[in-house]
């Protein structure tokens, strides 16, 4: 077993996954915001073997293509918020609620990522997909809604590189944090997104984060999809029926201590902004 123990900071692919076979158990960080999250002592206590990210020019790219916005992993939120209005307007909002801006300065978008964090609800609802790269194959793409899904059948020295967010026009968005006092329950997050033409809804994504995760879009099954606004209330009804008995709402609401607060969160924005 190998008994060599430091920090890391390479400052290539090469170099990162280099030092990640030799030291197989080092750990990555990124702005180390979770890892600080839980310490209560005045000196904090850091892994043994540490990978450490800040020198990869690579992850700290942000581009701009006719489709996507392109975030490398190591971009923090502060940056991201600089940004103005090439980002869409619910994630800077989520941004703003989530965080500081001292924490801003520090978190990354991949390391919020990585860590189940409050901002994964609108990357999935905005139908972003993170690009995953490791030492031995190409960098392949993941759609971020089936990214939960699929994190634990990673290969151990696998990691989000980039993070595209699509350039789309949503008409409505409601977002709101709950937050539990209690350490060993995470906050959680519930947003709604809606796209109108021509008076009809064309389009309606409901994301929960939390504990469990919770996708909803099915564009032909969902019985809004193609209503004229003002939607009648007892078709939001009949929706939310639907929506909170799916498999995935059922999961990611059992023993969530905010499970009605969320229920009729969703239940309100949809008749705020798309009723009568």
């Amino acid at each position: 077993m190998n008994t060599s123990r430091g920090i890391f900071s390479p400052n290539t692919f090469p170099n990162l996954f280099n030092f990640w076979n030799r030291f197989p158990e080092a750990v990555i960080i990124a702005g180390a915001t979770e890892l600080l999250h839980f310490q209560a002592k005045r000196i904090p206590e850091f892994p043994e073997t540490i990978l450490l990210l800040d020198r990869m020019e690579e992850l700290q790219k942000i581009d701009r293509t006719e489709r996507f916005l392109e975030l490398g992993a190591m971009v923090s939120l502060s940056r991201i918020a600089s940004l103005g209005k090439i980002v869409p307007t619910v994630l800077l909002q989520c941004i703003n609620e989530v965080a500081d801006i001292y924490i801003q300065n520090l978190a990354t978008i991949g390391g919020n990522i990585a860590c189940n964090g409050d901002l994964i609800a609108p990357l999935v609802a905005l139908g972003a997909s993170y690009e995953i790269r490791s030492g031995t194959i190409p960098p392949r793409r993941i759609p971020a809604s089936r990214f939960l899904s699929i994190k634990n059948e990673l290969k151990s020295q696998e990691l989000i590189s980039r993070v595209l967010i699509p350039f789309e026009q949503w008409d409505y968005a409601q977002f709101r944090k709950f937050h539990d006092p209690t350490p060993d329950h995470p906050s959680v997050l519930a947003l709604l997104l809606a796209r109108v033409e021509r008076d009809i809804l064309t389009d309606l994504r409901v994301a929960v984060s939390g504990t469990s995760f919770s996708f909803y879009h099915d564009r032909e099954k969902c019985i809004l999809v193609s209503e004229r606004l003002p939607i009648k209330k007892r078709d939001i009804r009949a929706f939310m029926e639907s929506w909170k008995n799916s498999p995935a709402t059922l999961e990611a609401l059992k023993d969530n201590t905010f499970q009605n607060s969320i229920i009729n969160f969703i239940y309100f924005a949809l008749l705020s902004g798309l009723s009568e």
